[in-house]
């Protein structure tokens, strides 16, 4: 048995699909010694995954990937206050031009603030999105910048990147699903 984060639609689904039983067997593990509950608040999306039939798969992972884009556009919507009360001389930036980025970008928008762009690892291959900039994070001068880090699930790369940057600790703020509007 090898622990693999089955919080994640994406890895639950993909397991499955490997044909992998590690779903099953997690579920059942921590059901047996009583840490189902305790290890992950999506404890209920590990079931879903265990237990449902392979021909309906697709459909949970469809559903499941629907109710991670609407639990992240709440927590975006959550964190619109402290981003109104950022210095507005600074510059905004949304590190992330995946989804968390586009629905974050979607909720600021609703409440007429407006970013420079997004910073992204693969800017080269995506230039632009939803109409704003693309750009690597070693192309902007990122020392007077406010960074909204929009993804969805943790990575810690990205901090340790923004860092070297220039970007101070104080001027990150973190949106994710595993750690809710974290400050660094």
């Amino acid at each position: 048995w090898i622990y693999t984060p089955l919080y994640r639609a994406s890895n639950c689904y993909a397991v499955r699909k490997s044909g992998g039983d590690w779903n099953r067997e997690t579920y059942r593990k921590y059901k047996e010694n009583g840490m189902l509950e305790r290890c992950t608040p999506y404890w209920e999306r590990m079931e879903r995954f265990a237990n449902v039939e392979d021909d309906d798969l697709d459909k949970l992972y469809e559903q499941e990937l629907e109710a991670e884009k609407k639990e992240f556009e709440s927590l975006c919507c959550k964190s619109i206050e402290k981003i109104k009360n950022m210095p507005k001389k600074q510059q905004l930036w949304i590190y992330g031009a995946g989804t968390g980025g586009k629905i974050l970008l979607k909720c600021l928008s609703e409440h007429n603030i407006s970013v420079c762009g997004f910073l992204d690892s693969a800017a080269e291959s995506i230039q632009f999105c939803e109409g704003v900039p693309v750009k690597a994070v070693n192309n902007v001068n990122l020392e007077k910048c406010y960074i909204l880090i929009s993804l969805r699930w943790w990575e810690p790369f990205c901090v340790s990147t923004l860092l070297k940057g220039g970007v101070e600790r104080n001027k990150i703020l973190y949106i994710s699903m595993e750690n809710e509007n974290l400050t660094l």
